[in-house]
């Protein structure tokens, strides 16, 4: 097979070529590619080129070889980088550009898309709410009866006007959707709830998981036979299927390697973490100025801070800005969050990709306040990572001083394998198995949960 597909290539992109010098360097860079191309451990595993004919995997070997720009990019596509953007990993097809565009400019010229974000968000409120969790998983379900229903009817809308539709951003944000349900539901209503078995729920969590993505192996390999026999596939479409699933990898798994940091840093200083003293427990309360002075043994767990109360204002000021301008209810008068904030951020020293918390939060507070004096649009974080970085690390916080580390050590256990299952639905490289895979899993999920509480 290998020698016919390199034959091919050799017609179709090197006819010309007489030096056999370099014919042997296209033939030795083809089969490395190709060596990687199956390779069941490579980020290339999901890859459905196998499915492809000869013509269409001559056209997409020669894409990564020879028309990808940012070659350092495709030279580190196993490396976990949420900073990284593979959007140009794609091959431009005019003619199916042309055609979409004509299509909505014609025929849909009103087309909105479905706002599957506003759903996020609606389920979110209703998640954190003071709701019976028996109604929010009634609600969540009808919420995802409602999300697949309306895909599946823009789908055929399509289909009858002999469109086929494929938006992928519609699987992205059904993910993203599926990880708030559950992780949501796990935070709020599971792990604050005193009355459940939390870790046991996580560990039966997992086990579903695991079932799901047994069941969407099987389903793959059948999709992948279809798809070789029915020859439907293309070059372009794997390429589209493939760059949005490392976009949406690099979010994900960029999140599990943060975890992973945060359990070495427990490991490694596991005083760090001990239970806390009871003097020293810090209640969500708000203080006075006074009473902040007073609350120093509090905020440090009894260690002496040198430079305190500078590093105190540092926090104090990067409380205000994560409320003002991030939307989190915290408060730069609650014993809580000070403490949490001022731990993550000046006693904890776990280091991602190369800086501390502390270089991170202070630049930030800077690019802010340099911001807001010049009348210019607020900034973000220097880096996705490093916000994503930050973030969890005060997430840490909260579960270390409400005593629920075992709990959140679990949490990140079952996430990891559930954002394994979830990036899996790239690899159908079908629009409409995917949604409707997405579906399936958050029904099953759902359900694991109504009968655990029940238990």
């Amino acid at each position: 097979m290998n020698r016919e597909l390199i034959e091919k290539y050799f017609e179709i992109y090197f006819s010309y070529i007489i030096d056999e010098d370099i014919k042997k360097n296209e033939r030795k860079k083809i089969h490395n590619l190709l060596a990687k191309l199956n390779n069941p451990a490579s980020i290339y595993k999901g890859f459905s080129f196998s499915c492809l004919n000869v013509s269409e995997q001559v056209r997409l070997l020669h894409f990564i070889l020879e028309e990808i720009d940012e070659r350092q990019i495709i030279s580190n596509l196993s490396k976990i980088d949420a900073d990284k953007d593979y959007r140009n990993l794609k091959i431009d097809d005019a003619d199916e550009k042309g055609l979409i565009e004509s299509f909505f400019d014609n025929e849909m010229s009103n087309y909105e898309p479905i706002d599957i974000n506003s759903m996020l968000i609606s389920n979110r409120k209703v998640i954190r709410s003071e709701q019976d969790i028996h109604l929010v998983l009634d609600y969540l379900n009808l919420a995802n009866e409602t999300i697949i229903q309306l895909l599946m009817d823009e789908i055929n809308t399509f289909y009858m006007m002999g469109f086929h539709f494929e938006y992928l951003t519609y699987i992205k944000e059904y993910i993203d959707y599926i990880v708030n349900d559950i992780l949501q539901l796990v935070v709020y209503k599971v792990i604050r709830n005193s009355d459940m078995n939390t870790v046991g729920i996580l560990q039966e969590l997992s086990n579903e998981v695991r079932c799901l993505s047994d069941k969407l192996d099987v389903q793959l390999d059948k999709k992948r036979k279809e798809q070789t026999s029915d020859d439907i596939l293309t070059a372009s479409q794997v390429m589209r299927y493939f760059s949005a699933y490392l976009r949406h990898r690099s979010k994900l798994k960029e999140e599990t390697d943060i975890y992973k940091e945060l359990e070495k840093e427990a490991k490694q200083s596991p005083a760090l973490f001990n239970p806390i003293r009871e003097e020293y427990t810090a209640a969500k309360i708000l203080l006075s100025e006074e009473d902040i002075k007073k609350a120093t043994m509090i905020i440090t767990d009894g260690e002496s801070i040198y430079r305190y109360n500078e590093k105190l204002s540092t926090v104090r000021e990067f409380i205000d800005i994560m409320r003002n301008y991030g939307g989190r209810q915290c408060y730069s008068n609650c014993l809580q969050d000070l403490k949490v904030y001022f731990r993550e951020i000046y006693i904890s020293k776990a280091i991602y990709k190369r800086q501390q918390t502390h270089k991170i939060v202070e630049d930030y507070i800077k690019k802010i306040n340099s911001a807001v004096e010049n009348n210019e649009v607020l900034p973000e974080f220097d880096k996705k990572s490093q916000y994503m970085f930050v973030r969890e690390k005060i997430s840490r916080g909260y579960f270390r001083e409400k005593g629920l580390l075992a709990d959140y050590y679990e949490k990140i256990a079952f996430t990891s394998e559930f954002y394994d299952l979830l990036l899996k639905i790239y690899w159908f490289c079908d629009f409409k198995d995917a949604l409707e895979f997405l579906y399936e899993i958050n029904c099953c999920l759902l359900k694991k949960i109504q009968s655990l509480i029940e238990i």
